[in-house]
């Protein structure tokens, strides 16, 4: 009886993992991991990294078992833009992710499904241009917003400080005007609390945000499920907060006059017959993913901007010398600058190849016959494309670990020229909608705060790399105290 048993046990244990171990053949191949878990075990901390190393030994696409879950990972340029250009119409939704989905329920902008999404990116990008994205109205409240940063800063008396927390406000600002039309004081208590429970779950805990997104499984074991709880309680926290921004919205809501997102999404719901997607759940999700998308991104890029000034100081002095000659210190820096400043853009576009914030785009499934490598995916397979494998690609980027900003210049005419491997936005129908809005904001807030400031640390503190950051949904820099003296 008991070699019976134990011959039973060997049997079913070697057919697990057999069965663990098949893959459908239509996968191009790549590792397996572990059975229930797969590779997650062996993504260590920097989980990236890892995936850009395996897929390179598959000439830069294969399949890899995350969680239960067979996903083609892409981490060269020519097969993301293969797939996410060529063969755009054969994609489909974003595949489950378990936070995001908890949370937003497959309406609103980023996680929405197919249909949702093909409503409400045009809806978004359209009302982004009513208010001015692009144009003289928007680049008017960034300026202002700038000034706010600059005073903000000039009151920390040259003290040593991290001046995060003053970008994200900034970047929180900016947002809340386009969104609801009114902008807060940096010493505003719903600012304090707003923001970090934007973006507080997220760089805290972010590494096990990104790997509970690749199990279900995750979010019932400590500690994903406190994880799991916080970033849902932080999520109907801010909801609620727009909930009551809507309300005020409806009671003063005038159609001869679109203040903002909720007055032109109001709008829409008015209408004689309106699209039945647009609704007030759809209103609160977009707001939220609006809010924190814009919030997170500008401002630990600004952080990451001045960890590379002080870096290297070489291209601090560059960029003080190009603004000086082409701005002054008498008038407010305009967009039309930009054609007359290649040095400042190619230094931030260096910054945002080097420390690619979001080093793993969100994972889509395949409609119908997408082709990788010559193999034709199944229906429902996903898909995971590394932006950041591509930034330190040498076949794209010569010597991608060094910081040069040059690679953005034209060595004939000094012009800035920028490259089609770089992709910090995601490339494809599922790209960042807020690139145009994004890029704006960045130009002007980091020019105000070097044309006004020197920037400096104390003698005794260490300048962090640019590979220092924490890894998780978004490389977040790390803290950093810096010295800000007005600029004479």
């Amino acid at each position: 009886m008991i070699i019976l048993t134990g011959a039973l046990l060997i049997v079913l244990t070697t057919s697990l993992f057999l069965l663990w171990y098949r893959r459908d053949s239509r996968l191009p191949p790549g590792p397996r991991g572990i059975p229930i878990l797969g590779i997650l075990p062996f993504l260590g901390s920097n989980p990236t990294k890892k995936l850009t190393e395996w897929t390179n030994e598959y000439h830069g696409a294969c399949t890899m078992r995350i969680g239960r879950t067979d996903t083609v990972v892409l981490a060269n340029y020519g097969s993301i833009y293969d797939v996410l250009i060529r063969q755009a119409a054969k994609m489909g939704a974003r595949a489950d992710l378990t936070v995001p989905d908890a949370a937003n329920k497959g309406i609103g902008i980023v996680f929405a499904t197919p249909k949702i999404s093909e409503i409400h990116r045009p809806f978004t990008l359209q009302t982004f241009r009513r208010l001015g994205v692009g144009k003289n109205t928007m680049e008017a409240r960034i300026q202002q917003e700038a000034s706010y940063l600059v005073k903000a800063i000039q009151d920390k008396e040259e003290n040593p400080f991290d001046p995060s927390r003053l970008f994200l406000y900034a970047a929180f600002d900016i947002s809340c005007l386009i969104t609801m039309g009114e902008r807060y004081s940096y010493d505003d208590k719903i600012l304090e609390h707003m923001g970090s429970k934007l973006v507080g779950g997220l760089r805290e805990n972010g590494i096990y945000v990104l790997l509970i997104g690749s199990s279900k499984y995750l979010p019932h074991f400590a500690p994903f499920k406190a994880v799991m709880k916080r970033y849902l309680d932080d999520f109907n926290n801010v909801v609620d907060f727009f909930k009551t921004k809507v309300k005020e919205h409806e009671t003063t809501y005038d159609e001869n006059e679109m203040r903002d997102y909720i007055d032109m999404f109001l709008e829409e719901m008015k209408k004689q017959n309106p699209d039945p997607t647009f609704h007030k759940d759809q209103l609160l999700i977009a707001l939220h993913n609006i809010m924190e998308a814009g919030s997170q991104t500008l401002s630990c890029t600004l952080s990451w901007c001045m960890i590379a000034l002080l870096k290297y100081p070489k291209y601090y002095h560059i960029l003080r010398n190009e603004i000086d000659f082409v701005v002054g210190c008498d008038r407010k820096v305009s967009l039309a600058d930009r054609k007359n400043m290649p040095r400042t853009l190619a230094f931030y576009h260096e910054l945002m190849r080097r420390c690619t914030l979001v080093k793993t785009c969100l994972r889509q499934t395949v409609e119908d016959g997408v082709v990788v490598n010559g193999y034709k995916l199944p229906k429902d397979t996903q898909i995971r494309v590394l932006p950041s494998a591509v930034h330190n690609d040498p076949k794209c980027f010569p010597d991608p670990e060094k910081f040069c900003p040059e690679r953005f210049i034209d060595p004939e005419d000094g012009s800035f020229q920028k490259s089609k491997y770089w992709m910090p936005f995601s490339i494809g129908k599922r790209d960042c909608i807020g690139e145009q809005l994004a890029q704006m904001e960045l130009f002007i807030l980091l020019v105000t705060v070097i044309q006004n400031f020197d920037i400096s640390v104390r003698d005794d503190t260490k300048i962090p790399s640019l590979d220092d950051g924490i890894e998780g949904v978004v490389f977040t820099p790390p803290p950093l105290d810096l010295v800000f003296v007005r600029r004479e």
